[in-house]
């Protein structure tokens, strides 16, 4: 949704979220391709934390959530750690909308930019 004189709204940024404004600004100086890496690089990061691993590297982009250990509360944990780290305003159901680690950073994506990508 575009504004007279103005980028994208961003629906969902909480208002005045250093982490999100920062974010958005190293997003806005990407490339499309590289700002959907960016982001699931830290969708991919937040989930490791959440199911307890050292690294992404445990964490396969393509498995649904559920089948990486994701239940309702780790969940809730995962929307924690992402709305800190974005300044979203997520719903905890949200993995289970966007099962999987790229289909959840298409999302955050579009929200954190203000359209769908």
């Amino acid at each position: 949704m575009a504004r007279p004189g103005r980028g994208p709204a961003r629906r969902s940024v909480v208002s005045g979220s250093e982490a999100a404004v920062t974010l958005v600004q190293q997003l806005s100086r990407l490339a499309e391709t590289d700002r959907h890496e960016v982001v699931r690089d830290l969708v991919a990061g937040q989930m490791a934390g959440v199911l307890g691993h050292a690294s992404t590297a445990d964490i396969d982009a393509r498995r649904p959530l559920r089948e990486l250990g994701f239940d309702s509360l780790t969940a809730v944990e995962l929307r924690n750690r992402l709305n800190a780290a974005t300044g979203l305003r997520t719903a905890a159901t949200v993995i289970f909308d966007y099962p999987t680690v790229d289909a959840l950073a298409t999302h955050v994506l579009a929200e954190l930019m203000g359209s769908e990508v």
